[in-house]
């Protein structure tokens, strides 16, 4: 039996990543995914309400459209089925993010600060080493360097990996915005007569976009499968389910 191919509607079209996303929607995934709608904040009502038809929503916008984003998902109440939410849009507000936990109980929603498969290995390697090194008496210092454009700082990535980094506190994270940097993440442990350094770069935008679709993917053959299932779902689970998958 031929698997059916995912439904994705791009929420912040116009974006750099939504730009990204409708590139490889329409190039390396066409195989697997077909765009449904590209939404963008000039996007009429029937725009909006093709996008109801896909399987998930990726949504790039910005965190102050989460709102709105959320009113046009309300419109599915009735169907059916809704879409699930891949959301990687950073910078929300505490109204915003219980916003989005609360839609957790309405359909799937999977919210993730950077979805590239390195940045999520870097957080498991931070998980593990950083206790270990905390008792041999090293102190982690985090710096993270964006592009001009970028409106929230710390970014997302950067309170991710500091989340995952025991030792590391608010004070100790430092944000450069510079140029046209896509993203620069080091975090630095420095003990007594030694430092050890672990650091990611991002040299294309095309790294988040591909990891967004192939999250959307998982989460949206889940919503074929059950399309009334709901809840707030992490990289950790699809991260967890892919690994399991392969033992």
């Amino acid at each position: 039996m031929l698997e059916k191919e995912i439904r994705i509607a791009v929420i912040g079209s116009r974006g750099r990543m939504g730009r990204a996303l409708l590139h490889l929607i329409q190039g390396e995934f066409a195989a697997s995914c077909v765009l449904q709608a590209a939404i963008h904040s000039q996007s009429s009502d029937s725009e909006w309400s093709q996008a109801l038809g896909a399987d998930v929503w990726i949504d790039f916008s910005l965190a102050h459209g989460t709102p709105q984003i959320a009113s046009k998902l309300q419109l599915a109440a009735g169907a059916p089925s809704r879409p699930a939410w891949v959301v990687g849009t950073t910078g929300h507000s505490a109204s915003e993010k219980k916003l989005l936990e609360q839609w957790a109980g309405q359909t799937r929603v999977l919210h993730a600060s950077n979805f590239s498969p390195g940045v999520l290995a870097l957080k498991k390697a931070l998980e593990f080493i950083s206790p270990v090194l905390g008792q041999s008496g090293f102190r982690p210092l985090l710096v993270e360097t964006h592009h001009i454009h970028k409106k929230d700082s710390p970014s997302g990535t950067a309170l991710l990996l500091a989340s995952a980094t025991d030792g590391m506190s608010e004070e100790r994270i430092h944000s450069i915005r510079a140029g046209e940097v896509i993203g620069d993440h080091r975090i630095e442990f420095h003990g007594p007569g030694e430092t050890l350094s672990l650091q990611h770069h991002a040299q294309t935008r095309d790294v988040f976009a591909r990891g967004a679709l192939a999250a959307a993917l998982w989460l949206g053959k889940k919503q074929q499968s059950d399309p009334h299932g709901s809840g707030w779902i992490t990289l950790d689970d699809y991260f967890e389910e892919r690994i399991s998958c392969l033992k």
